[in-house]
């Protein structure tokens, strides 16, 4: 199912990942929309609005500012929220020569022809931004129904900005799915196929920003511990893609113990590229447009 910003569409179950019962609640903050929160309690399969209870792990909250996920206790690190606006999404948007990263450089973006890539983890879109920023067609595959309405509100936010809701609308889609359903179908979306496939899977954070590793923390305490992404890398190489893209960390074996073509390094991360061979005459989506 794809989703436009604003759309209140009842979203699908993460693939068998729903919710667990008594581990998240919903807890409206002061300013919230009580009757957005709950439409979102019942999109959720939520009880409804949670006035305190001792029994969640994590809170879902709503506010003047939009969602945000909350480990619950004492000694819990701060809320996590999806802003595609300011914030760390905002400085690499805006970095000088963005051009130049190894993300960029990784998917092929210095090319003539903007290239269609699916986001096949698209998690909190960040990664998704930067890649729709420097002028790629991005569909963002997430299949955990709350990470999905932490997107969903990003990106409703995100229309409410001058500069973003010029081109974001029309360079980044966001889709409630497990990315192989869409890998495996015979249509894609707007009827052609994807250049590349990018894949960002989960790992415990031991490197990288301050910011960057409570935000894998909160969200593997929602989703706990991702056991299929070298299944999903396998996926992506048997589809029609030319390149696949791994974000791993610096110092982390191959995804799958799969060497990878090519390699972009950054501080602490690397971009592992596997590349397809074409067949003889084959046009790629983006050229084919």
């Amino acid at each position: 199912m794809q989703i436009p910003a604003g759309s209140d569409a009842r979203l699908p179950g993460a693939g068998g990942a729903e919710p667990p019962a008594g581990r998240l609640a919903l807890r409206l903050l002061p300013g919230g929309d009580s009757e957005r929160a709950a439409a979102l309690a019942a999109r959720l399969g939520l009880p409804g609005v949670d006035t305190g209870s001792d029994e969640a792990a994590l809170w879902l909250q709503l506010g003047p500012e939009g969602l945000s996920l909350q480990v619950a206790g004492p000694g819990a690190p701060g809320a996590v929220r999806a802003d595609l606006v300011g914030g760390r999404c905002g400085a690499r948007r805006r970095q000088a020569g963005a051009r130049r990263m190894p993300i960029a450089r990784a998917a092929a973006l210095a090319r003539p022809a903007a290239p269609r890539i699916l986001d096949a983890t698209g998690g909190l879109l960040a990664d998704a931004l930067v890649l729709a920023s420097l002028g790629a067609s991005v569909w963002a595959c997430e299949r955990h129904p709350v990470i999905v309405e932490l997107a969903l509100d990003a990106l409703r936010r995100a229309a409410e900005d001058a500069e973003l809701r010029a081109w974001l609308p029309q360079r980044l889609r966001l889709l409630a799915l497990d990315a192989r359903e869409v890998l495996s179908a015979p249509a894609r979306p707007d009827g052609a196929g994807f250049d590349a496939v990018y894949l960002d899977p989960m790992y415990p954070p031991r490197s990288g920003s301050a910011a960057g590793r409570k935000e894998l923390a909160v969200l593997l305490r929602l989703t706990g511990p991702e056991t299929d992404a070298a299944a999903l890398l396998e996926c992506a190489l048997d589809s029609e893609a030319r390149r696949v893209i791994v974000k791993r960390p610096a110092r982390a074996a191959p995804l799958g113990g799969r060497p990878p073509d090519l390699v972009y390094r950054g501080r602490s991360t690397r971009f592992d590229v596997y590349l397809r061979q074409a067949p003889a005459g084959a046009v790629s989506a983006s050229a084919a447009r």
